[in-house]
């Protein structure tokens, strides 16, 4: 029997489901990935548009990189945990638990390999405007509620590569989000003069 464990930041699951995807056709979007490094725990999650990344000191004398949490385990989760801090995460035989005070809930990690999201943050953003889906900017303000941050999200700009998002105050999340691909057309301004007279 060979067992691992690490303890979770429970704001970081509960923030990350809305980095995640929903019935993706591809395998990893649609759950939740916890990297166990050996003095800290990161939580991702992405949909290929927008990527969360949480992180929490934690001593793990066994790292491990491999578990992908199913996305209804999380939502499961989330429901349970009001006022919780922390939560093991125990993989024990390729099977994977959440425990935290008396409750506990058992999964099967998702089969597939997470990306690599190391490579998808930008070094040296560009400063460039760009456009954003608003419904992946109100995702981004989801994750600072559940982290309990006041601030509202702010975008790095970086013309049509990939954009930074960072919530002040909030020292242990990264994010990324990509912006709209179709080149912007002349504006075309409606004829909304009547409102001002």
């Amino acid at each position: 029997m060979v067992t691992t464990t690490t303890t979770i930041n429970a704001r970081h699951l509960c923030a990350a489901i809305h980095c995640a995807g929903k019935n993706d056709v591809r395998y990893y979007p649609n759950g939740v990935y916890v990297e166990a490094l050996p003095d800290e725990t990161r939580v991702a999650a992405t949909d290929g548009i927008k990527l969360g990344v949480f992180r929490s000191a934690t001593a793990n004398p066994e790292p491990f990189s491999i578990i992908i949490i199913p996305r209804a385990t999380v939502e499961a989760f989330v429901k349970l945990v009001k006022g919780v801090k922390f939560v093991d995460l125990t993989i024990t035989d390729g099977t994977g638990r959440l425990s935290w005070a008396s409750d506990s809930l058992l999964f099967d990690p998702i089969d597939a390999r997470f990306p690599q999201y190391r490579r998808i943050f930008p070094q040296a953003p560009s400063g460039e405007t760009a456009q954003f889906n608003p419904e992946l900017l109100t995702a981004f303000s989801k994750v600072a509620k559940a982290l309990g941050a006041k601030a509202c999200p702010e975008i790095v700009h970086n013309g049509s590569g990939a954009a930074l998002v960072r919530i002040n105050a909030v020292h242990d999340f990264a994010g990324v989000l990509m912006p709209f691909r179709q080149p912007i057309q002349t504006l075309d301004v409606p004829d909304v003069s009547w409102a001002s007279r």
